[in-house]
């Protein structure tokens, strides 16, 4: 379970399989509770990452997002698979440089990834990550099924709105330790916690 405000809460089940180096979502299932209430929805999809089924309750509401079309569905994978793959392609070409098409169930957007600097961390919490870090910008255009009117999406986004720091932490790639967001409310930050491996405000 994911709960990150006080009138947000989500749980989160994913499958999915490696494939030639590759990660492929088979199964995203999203349950969530917010001020509007109770949501749901499921999505498969076949070995090609083409949907085969999307169920959502309640179904998306027109009146208030924008439509999905069928050609927003093409060649997408799940937000996680996503990360992992440009996880892989860091590792391998050493440069975040790369884009996805991404499917949740409810939105469809394209993540993109950029190199922006080179930061040696300091530790700004007892259990926090204290080191160099190699930092990549992500920006998020969404294609459909987001908020026609939405305080959160900002009219110009840059790549310095959300910053990962990686650290090679002696594993197959450079682990995530510290994201940044800037929001309306001001800056939202996440850092792993090293005393449970999990990613803590």
């Amino acid at each position: 379970a994911i709960s990150t405000f006080s009138n947000f809460e989500s749980k989160v089940h994913l499958e999915g399989i490696k494939y030639k180096n590759e990660w492929f979502p088979k199964l995203l299932e999203i349950s969530s509770i917010t001020k509007d209430g109770k949501k749901y929805s499921k999505v498969f999809w076949d070995k090609n990452r083409n949907v085969v089924r999307t169920t959502r309750i309640p179904d998306i509401n027109l009146k208030k997002v924008y439509p999905i079309k069928k050609e927003h569905f093409l060649n997408t994978i799940d937000p996680w698979s996503a990360m992992l793959q440009a996880l892989k392609l860091l590792k391998e070409t050493n440069s975040c440089k790369s884009s996805f098409n991404i499917y949740d169930g409810r939105r469809t957007a394209i993540l993109y990834f950029k190199d922006l600097e080179l930061v040696n961390l300091q530790k700004d919490r007892p259990w926090s990550y204290s080191g160099k870090t190699k930092v990549c910008g992500m920006l998020s255009k969404s294609t459909g099924g987001h908020l026609i009117k939405s305080k959160w999406r900002k009219k110009n986004s840059t790549f310095s709105d959300i910053k990962i720091y990686l650290a090679d932490m002696n594993t197959s790639f450079l682990i995530p330790v510290r994201i940044e967001v800037k929001t309306f409310l001001g800056k939202i930050i996440a850092r792993l916690n090293l005393s449970n491996n999990l990613l803590t405000q």
